[in-house]
Protein backbone atom coordinates (compact mmCIF):
# COMPACT_ATOMS: atom_id res chain seq x y z
CA UNK A 1 0.00 0.00 0.00
CA UNK A 2 2.97 2.32 0.67
CA UNK A 3 4.16 1.68 -2.31
CA UNK A 4 1.42 2.61 -4.17
CA UNK A 5 -0.15 5.87 -2.49
CA UNK A 6 3.09 7.20 -1.53
CA UNK A 7 3.66 8.75 -4.89
CA UNK A 8 0.53 9.85 -5.17
CA UNK A 9 0.95 11.67 -1.93
CA UNK A 10 4.11 13.28 -3.05
CA UNK A 11 2.44 14.37 -6.17
CA UNK A 12 -0.51 16.08 -4.57
CA UNK A 13 1.58 17.94 -2.41
CA UNK A 14 4.16 19.45 -5.21
CA UNK A 15 1.10 20.30 -7.08
CA UNK A 16 0.04 22.33 -4.40
CA UNK A 17 2.47 25.25 -4.54
CA UNK A 18 2.24 29.01 -4.69
CA UNK A 19 4.22 28.86 -7.68
CA UNK A 20 2.82 25.64 -9.72
CA UNK A 21 3.80 25.98 -13.40
CA UNK A 22 2.36 23.77 -15.71
CA UNK A 23 5.97 22.56 -16.62
CA UNK A 24 6.06 20.96 -12.94
CA UNK A 25 3.01 19.81 -13.28
CA UNK A 26 3.83 17.67 -16.32
CA UNK A 27 7.43 16.40 -14.60
CA UNK A 28 4.77 15.45 -12.08
CA UNK A 29 2.68 13.05 -14.46
CA UNK A 30 6.00 11.80 -15.87
CA UNK A 31 7.49 10.88 -12.83
CA UNK A 32 4.05 9.20 -11.75
CA UNK A 33 3.70 7.35 -15.07
CA UNK A 34 7.24 6.34 -15.22
CA UNK A 35 6.55 5.26 -11.41
CA UNK A 36 3.72 2.98 -11.78
CA UNK A 37 4.66 1.61 -15.21
CA UNK A 38 8.18 -0.03 -13.52
CA UNK A 39 5.88 -1.40 -10.62
CA UNK A 40 3.60 -3.17 -13.45
CA UNK A 41 6.72 -4.32 -15.20
CA UNK A 42 8.35 -5.66 -12.09
CA UNK A 43 5.20 -7.41 -10.83
CA UNK A 44 4.72 -9.23 -13.71
CA UNK A 45 0.79 -9.66 -13.06
CA UNK A 46 -1.90 -9.38 -15.69
CA UNK A 47 -2.26 -5.50 -16.63
CA UNK A 48 -5.89 -5.96 -15.45
CA UNK A 49 -5.95 -7.23 -12.72
CA UNK A 50 -3.08 -5.10 -11.14
CA UNK A 51 -3.81 -2.27 -8.90
CA UNK A 52 -2.20 0.17 -10.72
CA UNK A 53 -3.84 -0.39 -13.80
CA UNK A 54 -6.80 2.15 -12.93
CA UNK A 55 -4.32 4.48 -11.82
CA UNK A 56 -2.18 4.56 -14.97
CA UNK A 57 -6.10 4.48 -17.53
CA UNK A 58 -6.80 7.90 -15.02
CA UNK A 59 -3.63 9.14 -15.53
CA UNK A 60 -3.29 8.75 -19.38
CA UNK A 61 -7.26 10.15 -19.39
CA UNK A 62 -6.20 13.36 -17.47
CA UNK A 63 -3.33 13.35 -19.70
CA UNK A 64 -5.98 13.10 -22.77
CA UNK A 65 -7.99 16.53 -21.35
CA UNK A 66 -4.99 19.11 -20.66
CA UNK A 67 -4.29 21.39 -22.64
CA UNK A 68 -0.97 19.12 -24.03
CA UNK A 69 0.80 22.48 -26.06
CA UNK A 70 0.70 24.20 -23.19
CA UNK A 71 2.31 21.69 -21.09
CA UNK A 72 5.45 21.09 -23.21
CA UNK A 73 5.89 24.19 -24.75
CA UNK A 74 6.74 25.47 -21.14
CA UNK A 75 8.66 22.76 -20.50
CA UNK A 76 10.15 22.92 -23.61
CA UNK A 77 11.21 26.76 -22.72
CA UNK A 78 12.52 26.54 -19.59
CA UNK A 79 15.95 27.24 -19.65
CA UNK A 80 17.38 24.63 -17.47
CA UNK A 81 15.52 21.92 -19.36
CA UNK A 82 14.78 23.01 -23.18
CA UNK A 83 15.79 20.58 -25.52
CA UNK A 84 17.13 17.99 -22.89
CA UNK A 85 13.70 16.63 -22.54
CA UNK A 86 13.90 14.79 -26.33
CA UNK A 87 15.58 11.62 -25.88
CA UNK A 88 17.72 11.35 -28.93
CA UNK A 89 18.12 7.86 -29.06
CA UNK A 90 14.19 7.20 -29.41
CA UNK A 91 12.97 10.48 -31.02
CA UNK A 92 14.22 11.93 -34.28
CA UNK A 93 16.09 14.94 -34.88
CA UNK A 94 13.08 16.25 -36.75
CA UNK A 95 11.14 16.52 -33.42
CA UNK A 96 11.91 20.33 -33.40
CA UNK A 97 10.07 21.11 -36.04
CA UNK A 98 7.04 19.34 -34.08
CA UNK A 99 8.21 22.00 -31.27
CA UNK A 100 8.04 24.83 -33.87
CA UNK A 101 4.47 24.04 -34.95
CA UNK A 102 3.10 23.63 -31.25
CA UNK A 103 5.01 26.96 -30.33
CA UNK A 104 3.25 28.29 -33.11
CA UNK A 105 -0.01 27.15 -32.26
CA UNK A 106 0.19 27.83 -28.98
CA UNK A 107 1.43 31.90 -29.59
CA UNK A 108 -1.78 32.03 -32.01
CA UNK A 109 -3.66 31.07 -29.70
CA UNK A 110 -2.97 33.21 -26.80
CA UNK A 111 -1.80 36.53 -28.57
CA UNK A 112 -5.08 35.98 -30.68
CA UNK A 113 -2.42 36.96 -33.76
CA UNK A 114 -3.16 35.39 -37.45
CA UNK A 115 0.11 35.53 -38.63
CA UNK A 116 3.38 34.61 -37.00
CA UNK A 117 5.91 37.11 -36.81
CA UNK A 118 8.83 36.95 -38.74
CA UNK A 119 12.13 34.68 -37.53
CA UNK A 120 9.99 32.84 -35.76
CA UNK A 121 10.71 29.20 -36.78
CA UNK A 122 15.06 30.39 -36.77
CA UNK A 123 14.71 31.80 -33.21
CA UNK A 124 13.02 28.05 -32.41
CA UNK A 125 16.18 26.82 -34.00
CA UNK A 126 18.10 28.67 -32.31
CA UNK A 127 16.99 27.75 -28.62
CA UNK A 128 16.72 24.31 -29.48
CA UNK A 129 20.44 24.12 -30.66
CA UNK A 130 21.64 27.41 -28.35
CA UNK A 131 23.10 29.05 -30.80
CA UNK A 132 22.94 33.06 -31.27
CA UNK A 133 21.01 35.15 -29.26
CA UNK A 134 19.86 31.62 -26.89
CA UNK A 135 23.89 30.32 -26.45
CA UNK A 136 25.54 29.55 -23.24
CA UNK A 137 27.25 32.99 -23.27
CA UNK A 138 24.08 35.27 -23.09
CA UNK A 139 22.19 32.69 -20.46
CA UNK A 140 24.77 31.54 -18.15
CA UNK A 141 23.70 28.22 -18.29
CA UNK A 142 26.44 27.38 -15.79
CA UNK A 143 25.18 30.26 -13.48
CA UNK A 144 21.82 28.54 -13.80
CA UNK A 145 22.97 24.96 -13.42
CA UNK A 146 24.74 26.40 -9.69
CA UNK A 147 21.42 27.38 -8.68
CA UNK A 148 19.69 24.20 -9.97
CA UNK A 149 21.95 21.88 -7.69
CA UNK A 150 21.74 24.36 -4.24
CA UNK A 151 17.91 23.87 -4.96
CA UNK A 152 17.32 27.47 -5.03
CA UNK A 153 14.03 28.63 -6.57
CA UNK A 154 13.75 30.06 -9.44
CA UNK A 155 11.04 32.16 -10.75
CA UNK A 156 11.79 31.72 -14.31
CA UNK A 157 9.57 33.87 -16.13
CA UNK A 158 11.58 37.12 -14.32
CA UNK A 159 14.75 35.80 -15.45
CA UNK A 160 13.36 35.40 -19.30
CA UNK A 161 12.26 39.37 -18.27
CA UNK A 162 15.55 40.28 -17.34
CA UNK A 163 17.07 38.66 -20.51
CA UNK A 164 14.44 40.48 -22.48
CA UNK A 165 15.24 44.04 -21.05
CA UNK A 166 19.14 43.04 -21.34
CA UNK A 167 18.87 41.68 -25.04
CA UNK A 168 16.63 41.90 -27.69
CA UNK A 169 12.51 41.33 -28.09
CA UNK A 170 11.54 38.22 -29.57
CA UNK A 171 8.75 36.56 -29.68
CA UNK A 172 9.73 33.80 -27.87
CA UNK A 173 10.53 35.47 -24.87
CA UNK A 174 7.30 37.36 -25.39
CA UNK A 175 5.65 33.74 -25.31
CA UNK A 176 8.20 32.46 -22.52
CA UNK A 177 6.93 34.86 -20.04
CA UNK A 178 3.39 34.19 -20.18
CA UNK A 179 3.29 30.76 -19.95
CA UNK A 180 5.60 30.56 -17.51
CA UNK A 181 3.70 33.21 -15.43
CA UNK A 182 0.85 30.91 -15.61
CA UNK A 183 -0.16 28.94 -11.93
CA UNK A 184 -2.08 25.87 -12.06
CA UNK A 185 -3.71 25.99 -9.13
CA UNK A 186 -5.58 28.56 -6.75
CA UNK A 187 -3.48 28.47 -3.57
CA UNK A 188 -2.58 31.57 -4.17
CA UNK A 189 -5.83 32.92 -3.97
CA UNK A 190 -6.86 30.98 -1.24
CA UNK A 191 -3.25 32.45 0.80
CA UNK A 192 -4.16 35.63 0.14
CA UNK A 193 -7.85 34.94 0.79
CA UNK A 194 -6.92 33.65 4.53
CA UNK A 195 -4.46 36.55 5.14
CA UNK A 196 -7.12 39.11 4.61
CA UNK A 197 -9.78 37.09 7.21
CA UNK A 198 -6.78 37.61 9.70
CA UNK A 199 -6.49 41.30 8.74
CA UNK A 200 -10.57 42.20 8.13
CA UNK A 201 -11.85 41.09 11.53
CA UNK A 202 -15.35 41.52 13.53
CA UNK A 203 -13.31 44.45 15.61
CA UNK A 204 -11.40 45.66 12.40
CA UNK A 205 -14.22 45.77 9.95
CA UNK A 206 -13.27 49.91 9.26
CA UNK A 207 -10.59 48.84 6.84
CA UNK A 208 -11.78 49.54 3.45
CA UNK A 209 -11.37 46.79 0.31
CA UNK A 210 -7.80 48.16 -0.94
CA UNK A 211 -6.27 48.34 2.09
CA UNK A 212 -7.26 45.29 3.51
CA UNK A 213 -5.59 44.04 0.17
CA UNK A 214 -2.46 45.84 0.24
CA UNK A 215 -1.93 45.01 4.15
CA UNK A 216 -2.75 41.18 3.11
CA UNK A 217 0.29 41.54 0.50
CA UNK A 218 2.84 43.62 3.02
CA UNK A 219 2.12 40.45 5.32
CA UNK A 220 2.76 37.75 2.39
CA UNK A 221 5.64 39.05 0.91
CA UNK A 222 7.02 40.02 4.61
CA UNK A 223 6.63 36.49 6.04
CA UNK A 224 8.55 34.95 2.50
CA UNK A 225 11.59 37.32 2.68
CA UNK A 226 11.64 36.08 6.32
CA UNK A 227 11.22 32.00 5.59
CA UNK A 228 14.12 32.63 3.07
CA UNK A 229 16.03 34.38 5.63
CA UNK A 230 15.93 31.76 8.50
CA UNK A 231 14.07 34.23 10.76
CA UNK A 232 10.83 32.30 11.30
CA UNK A 233 9.59 29.86 14.02
CA UNK A 234 9.82 26.59 14.78
CA UNK A 235 6.86 24.52 14.62
CA UNK A 236 6.17 20.83 15.05
CA UNK A 237 5.40 18.94 12.12
CA UNK A 238 4.15 15.49 11.24
CA UNK A 239 5.96 12.95 9.37
CA UNK A 240 3.99 10.45 7.45
CA UNK A 241 5.33 6.78 5.74
CA UNK A 242 8.90 7.87 6.90
CA UNK A 243 11.00 6.91 9.87
CA UNK A 244 12.02 10.42 12.02
CA UNK A 245 15.45 11.10 12.59
CA UNK A 246 16.97 10.72 15.99
CA UNK A 247 18.35 14.44 15.80
CA UNK A 248 14.86 16.05 14.64
CA UNK A 249 12.24 14.59 16.99
CA UNK A 250 12.01 15.62 20.48
CA UNK A 251 9.96 13.70 23.22
CA UNK A 252 6.37 13.60 21.67
CA UNK A 253 7.39 12.21 18.56
CA UNK A 254 6.90 14.76 16.12
CA UNK A 255 9.41 16.52 14.15
CA UNK A 256 10.86 20.11 14.93
CA UNK A 257 10.72 21.44 11.34
CA UNK A 258 10.77 25.14 10.65
CA UNK A 259 8.03 27.11 9.23
CA UNK A 260 8.34 27.92 5.72
CA UNK A 261 6.67 30.56 3.71
CA UNK A 262 3.97 29.74 1.73
CA UNK A 263 5.72 28.56 -1.16
CA UNK A 264 8.31 26.41 0.85
CA UNK A 265 6.92 25.69 4.41
CA UNK A 266 3.46 25.22 3.84
CA UNK A 267 4.34 23.19 0.93
CA UNK A 268 6.63 20.74 2.33
CA UNK A 269 5.75 17.18 3.12
CA UNK A 270 4.81 17.32 6.69
CA UNK A 271 4.71 13.66 8.36
CA UNK A 272 5.33 11.34 11.02
CA UNK A 273 5.58 7.77 11.75
CA UNK A 274 2.24 5.76 11.12
CA UNK A 275 3.62 3.63 13.71
CA UNK A 276 3.73 6.25 16.14
CA UNK A 277 0.87 8.12 15.75
CA UNK A 278 -1.01 4.47 16.29
CA UNK A 279 0.96 3.72 20.27
CA UNK A 280 -0.27 7.37 20.93
CA UNK A 281 -3.77 6.64 20.45
CA UNK A 282 -3.37 3.36 22.02
CA UNK A 283 -1.35 5.06 25.00
CA UNK A 284 -4.33 7.81 25.06
CA UNK A 285 -7.24 5.09 24.98
CA UNK A 286 -4.95 2.79 28.36
CA UNK A 287 -4.92 6.32 30.03
CA UNK A 288 -8.61 6.75 29.62
CA UNK A 289 -9.37 3.34 30.74
CA UNK A 290 -7.43 3.27 33.78
CA UNK A 291 -9.08 6.83 34.81
CA UNK A 292 -12.35 5.34 34.89
CA UNK A 293 -11.81 2.35 37.09
CA UNK A 294 -11.64 4.21 40.37
CA UNK A 295 -15.10 5.56 40.10
CA UNK A 296 -16.67 2.25 38.94
CA UNK A 297 -15.26 0.38 42.17
CA UNK A 298 -16.67 3.29 44.09
CA UNK A 299 -19.85 2.72 42.87
CA UNK A 300 -19.52 -0.89 43.29
CA UNK A 301 -18.65 -0.33 47.03
CA UNK A 302 -21.56 1.61 47.46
Amino acid sequence: ISEHLQPLAVASLATQGINTRPDIVLLVFGKLFKTYSNILQHDKVDNTAHPVSAILKSLELRWSKADQELFICTLYLNPLVSSRIFNGNTIPPLAIWGMCASSAKLYKRVFHAEVLPEYFATEIRDYHYHRGAFSDEFWNSDFLAALYAEQVFLILFQFWLIWKAHYQQNPITKLAVLILSFVCNSAGCERLFSTKGDIHTKKRNCLGPQKVRDTAVVKMDIRREHAQQGLVHQCLKRRFMKEPASTDVDKTGARVDEEGSDSEGEDSCTANGVRLMHQSLVDDVAADEDSCVPEVSRRKQR
